[in-house]
Order: C-alpha cells, then sequence, then structure tokens
C-alpha cells in the first residue's frame, strides 16, 4: 500500500515500513560510477535527499535538475539525519502541468525573498493592479539570483527595450554583487542581448541557448532564467519559448503588447509557458504603460535605487500619456519635448551600433555625461534628414477617402534608400505626425511588409483584428505580425501585396 502525501514532513514524522508517495522539485542529481545516485527533492519548504543504487550506474536517467517528478520512497537514516530510500521514480508531469508546479513550489520556496516593501515608486491605479504581477516576476528573480542561477535578458533594439533592459540589468548586477563572492565570474551569471525582431524569434532563442551551454560546459553554471523584456506576449513568441524550455531554461516575459485573447482563467497561452508574464493586458489596461515603465518599478522591488530617466525615456518614446509617464517624467527632471529628442537621438545610436556592448556611445545617450554633446551632434544631422524625406512622402503620398477615415498611402519601397535609417516603420511615424486630422490612417507598404499608424476618436481601427480576419479568410498569403491596435505592421508573401491592399481597404470601409 503507497500513502500519498502533500509534504515532505509528513514523510519524516512517519514511519519506516509505509511506501510514500511524493511529487516535488528535483534541485539537484549527484551520480557516482559506483552506482549511487542522490536526488535532492523540495515541497517547497523542505529540502530531502533520496538515495537510489544501480549497477548501471544512472537510475532514473529521465528525471533532470529542475523537472518535477514523482518518487515512491521509504525512510532511511544516514548519520542521524532522514534520508529516503527509492522504490521507485518517474517524470511526474509535463508541459504547461509541470510548469505550474514549478511555478508554486518556487515562489514557496523563494518567500524569503519576496521584496520587503511593496510600496510603489509609480502611484497610480494602473500600477496598483500591475503590482501583484511585478512582486511575483520580483520574487523569482531574487530567487534566482541566491540559487546562481545565470540569468539572460533579451529586449526588444528600440529605445523602450533597451531602457528596460537595462534598467533591469543594473539592478540584477547589483544583485549578483551581493550575493556572489568573486566579481570576475560575474559574466557568468547575467547576460543581456537585444532582439532586432519585435519578438522573440528562433534566431535569438538559439543564440541564447548556445550561450547559456557554453557557460554550462565552461562554468559548471545551471541552465538559466530568460528575462523576455518588451516583446514576447504573443503566440509568435510561442516557438522560441517553448524551445527554451526543452532546453531547461524558465522563461519570465515583460511586456506592454497585446498578448491576444484570454482563457477562462484571464490567461493567454505565453502565461501557461512562462514563470511570471507581466503585462498591463492582463488587467484590462491596454495603453500607455511601456516596458521601461514596468521595469522602473521591477528595478525597485529588486532593491535598486532605478533612474527615472530611463523609466520615461521608454514611456515617452512609446508615446505613453497619463498619470503613470507624467509622474514618472517629474521625477526624471526633464520634459517630455527633451525626452522625446533623446529617445530619436537613442534610436539614431541603436541603429548605428548594430551590436550590444556594456559601454559606448549609446549607452552615454540614456544618462551618461555625453548625452547632451551627442545630442547636440545628432539632432542638426537628423532634422536636415527628416526634411530631405518629407518633401519626398508629401509628393509621393496617394490619400484615399474610406469610410469614416482619410488614409494615406506611401509605398516604402520606392521612397527608402537600401541601408537607410528611416525605415518603413519611421517613414510612417515621420508622415503620421504632419497629418491633422481625427480619424486618419497611415499605411506605408513594402514588398512583402505594411505599418500602418491610426488617429481615430472611436476606437474602431485595431491592427490585431485585422490580423486575424486576414489569417482566417486568406491562408494562402501567409501574413503574421500586430502590434499596438493603432501601431503595428504585417508581413506576408510577396505576391499576396495586391491582395492584402485591397483586404484591409475593405476592413477600413467597415470601420
Amino acid at each position: 500500500m503507497v500513502q500519498i502525501i502533500s509534504t515532505l514532513q509528513e514523510f519524516i514524522s512517519g514511519d519506516a515500513q509505509t511506501v510514500y508517495s511524493f511529487t516535488g522539485l528535483v534541485k539537484q542529481i549527484y551520480r557516482t560510477e559506483q552506482g549511487l545516485n542522490i536526488f535532492t527533492v523540495s515541497d517547497g519548504d523542505t529540502s530531502l535527499k533520496l538515495v537510489a543504487f544501480t549497477r548501471s550506474g544512472v537510475a532514473y536517467g529521465e528525471i533532470q535538475e529542475g523537472s518535477v517528478a514523482t518518487f515512491h520512497i521509504k525512510q532511511k537514516p544516514y548519520d542521524g539525519e532522514m534520508q529516503g530510500t527509492i522504490v521507485d521514480a518517474t517524470s511526474a508531469v509535463s508541459g504547461v502541468d509541470a510548469l505550474a508546479l514549478r511555478r508554486q513550489l518556487l515562489l514557496k520556496e523563494y518567500t524569503s525573498f519576496r521584496p520587503s516593501s511593496d510600496e510603489l515608486k509609480i502611484q497610480t491605479y494602473d500600477f496598483e493592479h500591475l503590482q501583484p504581477s511585478l512582486l511575483t516576476a520580483a520574487t523569482l528573480i531574487k530567487g534566482a539570483v541566491a540559487s546562481k542561477r545565470p540569468i539572460l535578458i533579451t529586449h526588444h533594439n528600440d529605445t523602450d527595450g533597451y531602457s528596460a533592459g537595462i534598467l533591469l540589468e543594473r539592478a540584477i548586477k547589483k544583485l549578483l554583487e551581493e550575493s556572489h563572492g568573486d566579481i570576475r565570474y560575474l559574466q557568468n551569471y547575467l547576460q543581456r542581448n537585444p532582439s532586432r525582431t519585435p519578438y522573440y524569434d528562433l534566431t535569438d532563442v538559439t543564440r541564447d541557448i548556445a550561450f547559456f551551454q557554453l557557460n554550462q560546459q565552461r562554468a559548471g553554471t545551471a541552465s538559466p532564467l530568460i528575462l523576455i523584456v518588451d516583446n514576447g506576449s504573443t503566440d509568435q513568441d510561442l516557438l522560441a519559448i517553448q524551445k527554451a524550455s526543452i532546453f531547461g531554461a524558465d522563461v519570465i516575459v515583460i511586456d506592454h503588447h497585446d498578448p491576444g485573447v484570454k482563457d477562462d482563467q484571464g490567461k493567454t497561452p505565453i502565461c501557461h509557458h512562462t514563470l511570471a508574464h507581466v503585462n498591463p493586458h492582463l488587467q484590462g489596461i491596454t495603453k500607455d504603460i511601456s516596458a521601461s515603465m514596468l521595469c522602473y518599478q521591477l528595478a525597485d522591488f529588486l532593491g535598486d535605487e532605478p533612474s527615472a530617466l530611463l523609466g520615461a525615456l521608454g514611456g515617452v518614446a512609446d508615446r505613453c500619456e497619463g498619470s503613470s509617464i507624467d509622474q514618472l517624467i517629474k521625477l526624471s527632471g526633464k520634459t517630455r519635448e527633451r525626452l522625446q529628442v533623446v529617445g530619436r537621438c537613442i534610436d539614431y545610436e541603436i541603429y548605428q551600433t548594430k551590436f550590444n556592448h556594456s559601454t559606448g556611445a549609446l549607452y552615454e545617450l540614456f544618462d551618461g555625461e555625453q548625452q547632451d554633446a551627442l545630442v547636440d551632434l545628432y539632432v542638426p544631422l537628423l532634422e536636415a534628414e527628416k526634411k530631405k524625406i518629407a518633401a519626398s512622402l508629401q509628393h509621393y503620398v496617394v490619400e484615399e477617402t474610406i469610410g469614416d477615415f482619410t488614409v494615406h498611402f506611401l509605398d516604402g519601397e520606392g521612397l527608402s534608400l537600401w541601408g537607410d535609417y528611416f525605415s518603413i516603420g519611421k517613414l510612417a511615424g515621420l508622415f503620421h505626425d504632419t497629418v491633422e486630422k481625427e480619424n486618419h490612417i497611415t499605411v506605408v507598404h513594402s514588398n512583402s511588409i505594411i505599418v500602418f499608424r491610426c488617429a481615430q476618436k472611436n476606437h474602431s481601427f485595431d491592427v490585431n483584428v485585422l490580423l486575424k480576419e486576414l489569417q482566417e479568410t486568406h491562408p494562402h498569403i501567409r501574413v503574421d505580425g500586430g502590434g499596438h491596435a493603432v501601431a503595428g505592421s504585417l508581413r506576408f508573401i510577396s505576391i499576396a501585396k495586391d491582395e492584402v491592399l485591397d483586404f484591409i481597404k475593405t476592413f477600413i470601409k467597415k470601420q
């Protein structure tokens, strides 16, 4: 007869004749050539060593460190301590069920790492509703640092993504310096990489897996915790996140883009494949919160004194409005207009940099001593370029009235130069800002990408709804994309461009 238990204390206080069944988190595995296998398991409160001997040397090889497994065990005192002898063992659950149990056990185990203060730096209605998910993320990150688990930060390579990534990098580096004895090995435990795509794609995760596997071989580190910042919330990110999980990594997403349809638990597919998913949309907050604003508050919960300038830069660059960004702008000591100028210069510097370094001109632009000098250098150059481009845009724009909207179509392929900083996305924003109409959509198209910017009074136009309808009615065009409701993009096969443009016009007419 096997007695099922939920805590290891039930086992320790039990009797030597009973076989107990326990499902827990495998923290560590130690094996010898002589056939000794020791599994250290946890129920979130208590850890216990479970022992198995086998002539083949490896017992229960399918069970890995970090996995959730079920053990049938009997008591075995050893050197005055209670251990367990394994009668049988198996991988308990897999997929989302295993991850949900891992999350539950880790949060229980990391109780002592929960931020000592839950006071908000940004005291608004929105952040009051985001507070629980931010505290959960902070607890898991602090627990990972204390467990000497490497952390990889991957973020979108725009002003908001960089601001958010740097805020987290500084806060986690401070935690690492406090908890790790030798600062020379800090690079083994913290890495930050920008992502050029507006989602976490297979290229990103393949790079990250290669990095942490090399780290494991060289330094014997554990599998990492990956923080996906200003990316990660949509179905486009799911495959890469699942691939990371296959190789033992856990993922936390900190993002502000629309994650799609929620289930009856208020969760999206990404929620079920990550340890934590911080996203305003999950609390019904659909705009005016950026990734840098989230990471400013998260960095504070991690014990840092975060830069309000970085928090505000990302929010202003992403055109956030309202009380949350207003508080950050005030704390930054800058005006919105100045932050807009700096953000544009950062974006230009990101284009010039093209790679990720921990120092350089890019970092000076965020909050360095050379910020003013670099801004003074770039602003005249960018303004001169904008005037040239604006003349081209005005000359070649095609205006149509469709339903309640004035729609401007621009051929981005013909209006941009190869390798030019002013991509079709920037052309869309540059032109859109010059139009003073209540219901107005800018559509910039190239052979296989279309970018949208929309100003409207009734919130009827939504890029993500357009995307879904296209996918359902035109599966042959292989469309994907999305983004914000009024600032997103579509990608498709080039042969279908005319079909896509015709569908867009029909869609707009129905709104």
